[in-house]
């Protein structure tokens, strides 16, 4: 079991509404292991939205983020509908 304490939270912050800000984070309470996720939602027109995110692993070399803290990514994404 990966987690026998852990504690997860999201917050979600609209700004208008054409941008939403999103962050996800989940850390292991017993050792460093944490994950954050950050997100951007940009809605440029009724049909073209924009996405910004990120995926970042922290954590000890042992724990079960650590070894993967070299696989943090960040993404972007456009989406047009017709």
């Amino acid at each position: 079991m990966p987690f026998a304490h852990a504690a997860f939270g999201r917050v979600r912050y609209a700004i208008g509404e054409n941008l939403r800000l999103d962050l996800n984070a989940l850390s292991a309470l017993d050792r460093y292991d944490v994950v954050i996720n950050p997100q951007v939602e940009i809605v440029l027109l009724d049909r073209a939205t924009i996405q910004l995110g990120a995926l970042i692993l922290r954590g000890d070399r042992d724990g079960f983020f650590g070894p993967f803290a070299d696989n943090t990514r960040a993404r972007a994404s456009i989406e047009v509908s017709f």
